[in-house]
């Protein structure tokens, strides 16, 4: 059933009339508050996520598989921050399993990626990092069944706001570490693409936390404004683009929100315009790549497609294990290599592609379908819940779609990028039609409430 927090209450209600602790406010039963040190464990999580472990930040050319679960002391931290969620998760697991049960299709793609194991190119590292995959999504899900949404998007723009900081810090203060040698900004990110994406993601949630909080308003506008300048400084063509597109989006998001009698004719314009957007697109495809700095393969990327997707036919149905396609040298990228000659890429540029390769047809079904499915209920989302914080699950799959087009995806362990991901598909499943039933935040029309 939906609740809200304890310190929740409707618009106009006295202190001394706000419902008691276990009581309910017509069908909404109030949700008590965490312990401030529970509060500091799931901020300092979300940080360890966002910002990368520091002796990370001095090798660069590894730093994504360290985060994958190469690197030996950040397993055991991560294990230790992760074994903690399934402890404060001893008496929610009722809830767990019917989040389960409401996306199947995401846990049967992490099932997958476990027992891919036993038919993969190194089973060691499909173990290692499936592990981490596994873990990592456990906490997402704690993060949903926890923390109502509002106060899940204010930890994670506090942490946003730090991780920009940091950033600007190792831009300016230490340019060995923060800026590459084709003078393009990382900060503490793993490449200049990297640092674009995450940019993009806090900007997102700064600027919506901006608008539905007054408190620290200008405090988080300067941070998203930051944030828009660590991107404009990485030189990414994907995250600058993602970042217009979403800006843009709000106020579409919000017209999702119309009455039942507009929302058809809403639907069919969008549908209608991004289909003229995509024709204009493709017919002015050489010019629109050059004014974006790139060539009509998009710096090799369609090249490296074609030549993944040959090689998804030596695994067509299982692919080479989770984590175990690029290995290097003789391993399943070999002929890739071979083929695209100084471009030693660590992925296919492409999330869908990526995960069909270790993981094979059923694995890149199961990823497709999780897209599909949670994008229709995001729109749903976006009408039952009251706020901006209703439109962050639609926000976040559109950044999640537009990332992968032209990067990895996000089925990376022990990264924000996963546990956000899980976290938002995992809140999806409180939306059954038009009705709710998951402990989330107040839906349209149930009354006013502050978050603080």
């Amino acid at each position: 059933m939906l609740t809200l927090r304890s310190e929740d209450s409707l618009e106009g209600d006295p202190p001394s009339e706000r419902p008691p602790r276990e009581s309910v406010v017509g069908a909404l039963p109030v949700k008590p508050r965490r312990h401030w040190l529970e509060v500091a464990y799931a901020t300092l999580t979300i940080a360890v996520l966002a910002i990368n472990w520091p002796w990370l930040w001095l090798n660069r050319q590894n730093t994504l598989d360290a985060l994958e679960a190469g690197d030996t002391r950040g397993t055991l931290l991560f294990l230790l921050l992760f074994g903690v969620a399934g402890v404060l998760l001893t008496n929610d697991w009722p809830t767990v399993f019917r989040i389960v049960r409401g996306e199947p299709l995401l846990f049967a793609l992490i099932a997958l990626s476990v027992i891919s194991m036993l038919w993969a190119y190194s089973p060691e590292i499909t173990a290692r990092r499936s592990v981490g995959l596994l873990l990592s999504a456990l906490f997402g899900v704690y993060l949903v069944v926890r923390f109502p949404l509002p106060q899940l998007l204010r930890i994670v723009a506090w942490v946003a706001l730090l991780r920009v900081a940091l950033d600007y810090a190792l831009v300016f203060g230490l340019p060995d570490i923060g800026v590459t040698s084709a003078d393009q900004w990382q900060g503490r990110a793993p490449g200049k693409n990297n640092l674009g994406r995450d940019a993009v993601l806090g900007g997102m949630v700064m600027i919506w936390h901006a608008v539905g909080n007054r408190q620290f308003r200008l405090l988080f506008t300067a941070g998203s404004v930051g944030a828009f300048g660590l991107v404009l400084g990485s030189q990414s063509t994907t995250a600058f683009v993602s970042m217009i597109l979403l800006t843009l989006a709000l106020p579409v998001y919000q017209m999702l929100r119309a009455k039942k009698t507009l929302f058809g004719a809403v639907l069919v314009s969008l549908g209608g315009g991004s289909m003229l957007a995509a024709a204009v697109s493709l017919s002015q495809l050489p010019a629109i790549t050059s004014a974006l700095g790139k060539d009509v393969t998009l710096t090799g990327r369609t090249t490296l497609w074609v030549d993944s997707i040959a090689a998804i036919a030596d695994r067509p149905i299982l692919g080479a294990g989770f984590g175990s396609f690029w290995l290097g040298w003789f391993s399943p990228n070999h002929d890739i290599w071979v083929a695209l000659g100084s471009f030693r890429t660590p992925h296919a540029h492409n999330g869908l592609i990526d995960v069909a390769l270790d993981l094979g047809i059923i694995g890149a079904l199961l990823y497709a379908g999780v897209f599909v499915r949670s994008t229709i209920r995001a729109i749903r989302f976006c009408r039952l819940y009251a706020g901006v914080a209703g439109l962050f699950p639609l926000g976040y799959m559109a950044l999640s779609v537009l990332g992968s087009s032209t990067e990895h995806g996000v089925m990376s362990p022990n990264t924000l990028l996963w546990v956000l991901f899980v976290a938002t598909v995992s809140a999806l499943t409180a939306v059954k039609g038009e009705r709710v039933d998951v402990d989330m935040l107040a839906p349209v029309g149930a009354g006013k409430s502050r978050h603080r």
